[in-house]
């Protein structure tokens, strides 16, 4: 068995392989989740969320986005 360590963030709870792993051929892998638990309360503030978008509303952040769903599929190609 071989080990690797690195960080990143979970996002909606999806853990993002690094690039310089991703020729990984072992379909099978242990995991081992070490996170901050400030930070883990911090990501479920429903308050602090619906201030950040309130504010993005208040300043039209997204105003001249006209295909959100096409946004999103580029903000995801950016991640590979």
């Amino acid at each position: 068995m071989k080990s690797i360590k690195f960080e990143t963030i979970i996002r909606q709870g999806v853990i993002e392989i690094p690039k310089q792993y991703k020729n990984l051929t072992n379909p099978h892998a242990k995991v081992i989740v070490i996170v901050n638990e400030d930070v883990e309360k911090a990501n479920f503030d429903k308050d602090a969320l619906s201030g950040i978008i309130i504010e993005a509303n208040r300043i039209g952040l997204f105003k001249d986005l006209s295909d959100s769903v096409a946004w999103q599929k580029n903000q995801r190609d950016d991640w590979e």
